[in-house]
């Protein structure tokens, strides 16, 4: 018959079937090691995928000189000029708490 021998240890370590009893305390030890670390990974990739969903994308096509660069900065700089708006009507509501502000996002 094809296969390893059964009395093995490269079958008791491999086979997940294989009591936790038959193991060694330094294999336990590094599969416990590895779980922590890939709950740790798995966590990492969550965050990352959660990062990634806040960006927006934009591809500008066109030939040379035709104004993507320019275009490109431009929208730049008018989120930027609207993320300080934002953060000044912020910080100035927060102040005076009677003040209404109109530079708010109309959305």
């Amino acid at each position: 018959m094809l296969g390893a021998p059964k009395n093995s240890q490269h079958d008791a370590r491999c086979d997940p079937h294989t009591s936790s009893s038959e193991l060694t305390r330094e294999e336990k030890r590094r599969i416990e090691e590895e779980r922590i670390r890939n709950k740790q990974l798995e966590n990492q990739m969550s965050q990352a995928k959660e990062q990634d969903k806040q960006i927006h994308k934009l591809l500008l096509l066109g030939t040379g000189e035709s104004g993507k660069s320019t275009l490109f900065k431009q929208v730049r700089y008018v989120v930027m000029i609207r993320a300080h708006v934002q953060r000044d009507c912020e910080l100035s509501s927060w102040a005076k708490p009677g003040k209404l502000c109109l530079a708010s996002n109309p959305e």
